[in-house]
């Protein structure tokens, strides 16, 4: 069965690098949305803060329905899509579950999940580096205010070491074959 997977959390939780060993391990096509909205907008726009430029309402909007287009084109392939984003509106989540269903396509939700200071932590770290990635602090903080649960995502704590979090990840999508 083709099979759509998402994994989800919040900025400098740990996502990304979870979804891209998952996409290593099983060669799945990985679609992440910093990619995607880098794309979108283009190496020369500015980032900014929590809903400005890269940020803002109407490129999230953009972002998220490409990256469910491109899943959608994965899908008719035949290939599992494995989406890397915050999917923190409830609205892209019953979208992506539109497109899964359409598509005759399992889903698979993994949230990853670390404390707040943590993901701060990480975060900053990771400024001024090639990674695709503009989030801050302080998009963090916005972000987790206007998050929305997603009761049917598994839950993975990125509290635990790294091969840990992965088996785990390779646990949750073993059960739902």
């Amino acid at each position: 069965m083709d099979a759509m997977r998402v994994v989800l959390g919040l900025p400098g939780s740990g996502k990304s690098t979870l979804a891209g060993a998952l996409a290593d391990r099983h060669g799945w096509c990985l679609l992440r949305s910093d990619v995607v909205r880098r794309e979108l907008c283009g190496e020369e726009a500015e980032p900014a803060g929590y809903g400005q430029g890269r940020y803002a309402t109407e490129v999230m909007e953009r972002t998220y329905a490409e990256l469910l287009h491109r899943s959608e084109m994965m899908l008719a392939l035949g290939e599992t899509a494995l989406l890397d984003a915050s999917w923190s509106s409830r609205a892209r989540r019953e979208e992506a579950a539109r497109v899964a269903a359409g598509a005759r396509a399992q889903l698979v939700e993994i949230e990853h999940a670390a404390p707040s200071q943590e993901a701060a932590a990480r975060l900053r770290q990771r400024a001024g580096t090639e990674d695709a990635s503009e989030a801050t602090p302080e998009v963090l903080a916005h972000m987790a205010a206007d998050a929305q649960a997603w009761p049917s995502a598994a839950h993975l704590d990125a509290a635990q070491p790294p091969a840990a979090v992965l088996r785990m990840a390779e646990a949750v999508l073993s059960h739902a074959r």
